[in-house]
Formats: structure tokens, sequence, C-alpha cells
């Protein structure tokens, strides 16, 4: 898809009805959206990848992925009343995304050295309410995806977000420098727009090469800190998860275009080395895993 037809086919993505300014929501533009997920793909890291977006609001991101062929696409955010819109866009634009109620700085995955995405994006909090919040999202990214982080931040905070990520191991490249056109979304907001100087950031594991998953999880299957209650389903059809991975054995996620009916229970691997999927595909994984857990455990 050419990068004008990817920006002509979300323009109909409706926006946040009622920003929280606590967790920072503003909507990502089509524009900027488009060009985001449009260099990822030319960099080999959306086609035919998983990919999770990390603070999804109302999806933008998640269906431009899809768009331009993501093998499967995981929507996560904290709030409620956003992935229900989210829900609605995909219906309308004709996507499949899986979708996870959760926190984000405190998702995590058992083993991390067995990775449920590929490729994490992301256009985080700026940190201007809650401090350190983008680098937050930045390190969950990371924890969460094999191979590469693509994330917005303030150009103003480059030399300290490239400095964070030389402290992490992580090479941390600057491949585009972008406008984003803010539109009034709060009360206390007195011009009707601001041109704020963005940096698309590409974080890139050093050891993606040796981090790759042993098979290709279902679409949605995503790790979660401990927090019950059981999966609910949200406005529209897409399910919210809200299990652990510890619990992984009765985990069952929908999607928003499949109505959330046609999702698929997940298991882990009998040896705890954190692979899981579906049950031929464990089943599968099993007969030539060597992980050996240690005793006591």
């Amino acid at each position: 898809m050419k990068l004008k037809h990817l920006e002509s086919a979300v323009q109909c993505v409706e926006p946040f009805r009622e920003p929280n300014i606590a967790l920072e929501q503003y909507a990502t533009s089509p524009h900027l959206a488009a060009r985001m997920i449009f260099t990822a793909h030319g960099l080999g890291d959306i086609e035919g990848k998983r990919v999770c977006d990390l603070g999804c609001g109302c999806a933008m991101l998640s269906i431009c992925a899809e768009l331009m062929g993501s093998a499967s696409t995981t929507g996560v955010d904290v709030d409620a009343g956003a992935l229900e819109i989210a829900a609605q866009n995909c219906e309308r634009v004709g996507v499949d995304v899986e979708f996870m109620l959760h926190d984000v700085p405190s998702l995590r995955f058992r083993d991390e050295r067995c990775t449920p995405f590929d490729t994490a994006l992301m256009n985080p909090p700026f940190g201007t309410r809650t401090h350190g919040i983008d680098m937050a999202f930045v390190q969950a990214g990371l924890r969460l995806a094999g191979r590469s982080v693509y994330s917005l931040h303030q150009s103003s905070t480059r030399e300290h977000i490239l400095k964070k990520a030389k402290q992490w191991g992580v090479k941390a490249t600057v491949i585009a420098e972008m406008h984003f056109d803010l539109p009034a979304t709060y009360k206390f907001h007195k011009e009707k727009s601001k041109d704020i100087a963005v940096d698309m950031i590409h974080f890139l594991k050093p050891d993606a090469s040796l981090r790759l998953p042993l098979a290709l999880p279902p679409a949605g299957a995503c790790a979660q800190a401990p927090k019950p209650p059981p999966a609910a389903a949200a406005a529209d059809g897409a399910a919210v998860a809200t299990e652990t991975l510890e619990q992984l054995g009765a985990l069952q996620l929908g999607s928003a275009a499949s109505g959330g009916e046609g999702g698929e229970v997940l298991y882990d691997c009998e040896n705890d080395c954190g692979f899981f999927g579906g049950f031929s595909a464990v089943e599968q994984h099993e007969q030539s895993c060597t992980h050996v857990t240690p005793a006591g455990d």
C-alpha cells in the first residue's frame, strides 16, 4: 500500500470522545501515524510481524499496522472507553485487532528470553503530567518486543532519551523528525492548535537476531502483571483480557473483527521455559524443548 493510500484509509478513525488529561491523551493524526508505520514497514518491522501498540488509545497505529500487513496486532490501553472506540474504529475500517485492558508500564512477561511480539509501536505520554512515563513505556516495549520499538518523543528530550538507551545497551536512532499538529483538546488550551516538533525513534535490541521466539503465538497473546478479574467484553465485541500469564492455560481473547467469539485458548510449555501458544503449537514445541526447571521452582 502506498503512503497516500494508507493515510487516506485511516481518515475515518474516530479520536477520543472525552480525553483524559491525567493520561495525556492526544489523538495521533492520520498524517503522523501513516508516516510512522510506513517507515517501520520499510525497515521490515511490520509486514508479517507480530505487532503490539502500547497505549493504543483509539487504535490509529494498530489499524495502520494491520493495513500494512502485520501478522497480528494487539492494542494495549488502560482506558476502557478508548478501547471501545478502538473496537468501533477497527470494525469501520475492516481490520482485525486484539485489545487488552492493562496499564502499560506494569506489563511483564514471565520469561523475557522469549518475547510475545516482534515489534512494539507507541505514541506515549510525553511525561508532562507523570515524570518519566515516556521512558516507562519504552521499557515496556523493550520487554515485550523481540526486535524493535518505534516511539514518538518531543525533540526537546532527544538527548535524554538517547542517553538512556545507551545506558540500557539498546541502539536508539532518530529516523525521522516530524511535526505533531496538536489541536486544542482541553479547556485550558488557548490556541486552536500547536505545532510540536517530535522525533520518531527506533530502539533496536542488540541481540534481536537471537531473541526470536520458537513459534508464532496466536494473535493477542500478551503477558501481563497479576491483575484479575477474568476477561470482560468491551463494546462491539472487542475482548478485554486481564488474566496473568501464570493463568494462561485458560486465557481466551476475542477480536474486534470476529465479534469476540473466535478467540483461541492458549497454553504454556510444561517445562516452564516461557513458550506459549495454541495446543498444537505447544505440543510440537514440547517435543524438542530442552529447558530444565531449576530445583525448588
